[in-house]
């Protein structure tokens, strides 16, 4: 796999205008980050996936993804695709809430898998014009610049906060084939088990090598490689809560923990203790 999955986006605040042209080989894989991510779409033809959920994103479509949700953004022509992307640190979010306030609620919102919204016209200028300046702000370092970045992020989060549960109603068709997502699904439910690619060939009737070529055909990972995807996302999460390292390990569907260890290193670079130390050290 060329694609990084598991990516931590820089410790600071990036909002980042892109009008970069895709061609329809330039298929992003599923991945994920350790922050929150807004997609701001303007333009462009293009589907965006989170988890087991998508859509073909039309101008005004705004993507709020949660930390360590698979994603995806899929070309649909040859054109640019035009939006504002900002990645928004953890802690940066957590710290801009308050007793009565909770901005990181519009991540977790809309259908079960894809939080989207569709502001009216007149907010989506609104939350435009407010990333226009924010990235502006970000880029000169005026004096005052880190106050009004984070002013102008927190109004970005109110404004998106204060739109109604877009989308809760299976109110868009899923472009994700019926096959994959079902396929997807079943991974999801089981990977904390003995999970193998033949079981999945036993439970939907099909041959295991058809299977992967399907699935591979629209995910960019073998089956096996995303029910690993799948453990080691798992992983991180309960190593940030805390478990421990060896109880990790049979939780998130492993069998001995040499293999867990390796696989873990292989991804983040890092030993799954020595992962869990390095979270300490950041709070420190």
């Amino acid at each position: 796999m060329t694609h990084p999955f598991f990516s931590e986006l820089n410790e600071t605040l990036i909002c980042e205008h892109k009008t970069n042209s895709w061609n329809t080989d330039d298929t992003t894989p599923y991945h994920c980050h350790d922050g929150y991510e807004i997609l701001v779409f303007i333009g462009g033809h293009a589907s965006f996936f989170v988890e087991n959920d998508g859509k073909i994103l039309e101008p005004g479509d705004i993507v709020c993804c949660p930390p360590g949700a698979f994603h995806r953004a899929m070309p649909l022509q040859d054109k640019a695709y035009d939006r504002f992307l900002i990645a928004i640190p953890h802690e940066q979010l957590e710290k801009l809430n308050t007793v009565n306030t909770n901005l990181a609620s519009c991540f977790f919102r809309g259908r079960a898998s894809l939080p989207l919204l569709h502001p009216s016209q007149n907010t989506f200028q609104k939350i435009l014009s407010c990333c226009r300046e924010l990235e502006q702000c970000l880029a000169e370092h005026i004096y005052g610049w880190d106050v009004l970045c984070t002013a102008l992020l927190s109004q970005i989060l109110v404004m998106l906060n204060q739109e109604k549960a877009v989308l809760s109603a299976p109110s868009f068709s899923n472009p994700i084939p019926p096959l994959v997502s079902e396929i997807y699904d079943y991974i999801d439910k089981n990977f904390t088990d003995t999970l193998s690619v033949s079981q999945l060939a036993v439970h939907f009737h099909h041959n295991a090598d058809y299977l992967t070529r399907v699935f591979q055909r629209f995910s960019g990972y073998t089956i096996k490689q995303f029910i690993l995807l799948k453990r080691i996302s798992y992983a991180k999460e309960l190593l940030q809560k805390g478990h421990l390292p060896n109880d990790v390990c049979f939780l998130c569907g492993f069998q001995n923990y040499s293999n867990f260890s390796r696989c873990f290193h292989n991804h983040l670079g890092l030993s799954p203790r020595k992962y869990q130390q390095s979270l300490s050290e950041r709070t420190l």
